[in-house]
């Protein structure tokens, strides 16, 4: 995170002094982003408290494309049960943020491999114990 705030930082800096000489102020960053850049390092080492909190600040904002790399890792190298559900939603946002009127286990606006992705998930969800899943899964099949 450091490094991309720095070559930003730099690419501006380089800009303002292409045609004519600008003034530029660099301001102190936050200690919000140094806070958020600890938790996405402690939850991309398997820490499931570091990993709830990161999620709980993105998924309240709706920055589920940050989130979705994440929970994938989470679920996919840790096997951590919650990440399997969290992942089909992030899928989900994706594909149907825009229409409010949207049920959950609707996926026809999916592409064919995202919505085998979005299915393997839920499975994955379901296989560990996510009433939710099961009964999007459940939907998914009747119809």
């Amino acid at each position: 995170m450091k490094k991309i705030l720095f070559v930003t930082v730099l690419i501006i800096c380089w800009g303002c002094h292409k045609n004519t000489p600008k003034n530029v102020e660099i301001v102190a960053l936050p200690n919000f982003i140094q806070y958020h850049e600890d938790l996405y390092r402690k939850t991309d080492c398997g820490d499931t408290l570091a990993y709830e909190k990161f999620k709980e600040e993105y998924s309240k904002e709706s920055y589920f494309p940050i989130l979705l790399p994440i929970c994938l890792k989470m679920a996919d190298k840790y096997h951590y049960r919650h990440a399997y559900w969290d992942a089909y939603l992030c899928l989900w946002h994706a594909f149907n943020d825009d229409d409010k009127n949207v049920a959950i286990y609707d996926l026809t606006r999916f592409d064919p491999d995202s919505r085998q992705m979005a299915i393997y998930y839920l499975g994955e969800a379901a296989k560990r114990g996510n009433q939710q899943a099961k009964d999007i899964l459940i939907k998914q099949y009747i119809r």
